[in-house]
């Protein structure tokens, strides 16, 4: 196995440890036990259980803003990059936990800078779909695009809440299908319409 190879093994056990156990508990220890691998060798790869769990945490931020990239740069409709971007995003973020988050605002302020450019970039690439989608005349043109954003930025924070999940009975899948089929679609019926514009006018 090529140096490479192997700093590469060590950051795929990495990035799933640390998102399963955070930064408190990641143990190099147990890293080693793993990976089945000495910790003299994970050592000669990353000179610190620091340096380690960083490059782990921005190489997923990395994959996740990869694939955003290739969505927005499908060859399909604004409807489809629509969705597969939420999906993607709540498939891949809602797994986060706020623990996580904390202690990577409290140890590591530079990375979580970091992130907090991540979400960003969330927001940014929903709100150009919603835009390009409003051009081709698939979307309302009198929508926000970037409260839309926004508001599907809030579906990745609730789809992952256990108490969502355990009430509704609806698995993470179902709840975003829920979510998207409300924001889509509303919840008043088709023969309602008129007080709902009324509502949005203030009458």
């Amino acid at each position: 196995m090529t140096g490479d190879e192997r700093s590469k093994r060590i950051l795929e056990e990495a990035e799933q440890y640390a998102f399963e156990v955070g930064y408190r508990r990641f143990n190099m220890d147990e890293l080693s036990q793993r990976l089945r691998m000495s910790k003299k060798t994970i050592y000669e790869a990353f000179s610190s259980k620091d340096e380690l769990f960083t490059t782990a945490l921005n190489r997923r931020a990395g994959k996740i803003l990869k694939r955003m990239q290739e969505i927005l740069d499908l060859d399909a409709d604004a409807m489809t990059k629509l969705y597969l971007m939420s999906k993607h995003v709540v498939d891949e973020v809602s797994y986060i936990k706020p623990s996580l988050v904390k202690e990577v605002e409290t140890f590591f302020p530079d990375v979580f800078s970091v992130y907090g450019d991540f979400y960003r970039k969330i927001v940014s690439a929903v709100t150009s779909i919603i835009e390009e989608g409003a051009r081709q005349g698939e979307f309302r043109s009198d929508v926000n695009p970037v409260v839309f954003a926004y508001m599907v930025q809030g579906i990745v924070d609730l789809s992952s809440s256990p108490y969502l999940l355990i009430e509704s009975g609806l698995s993470l899948d179902g709840v975003y299908s829920a979510f998207m089929k409300i924001l889509m679609e509303g919840i008043v019926r088709k023969e309602n319409r008129g007080a709902e514009d009324r509502m949005s006018q203030g009458v």
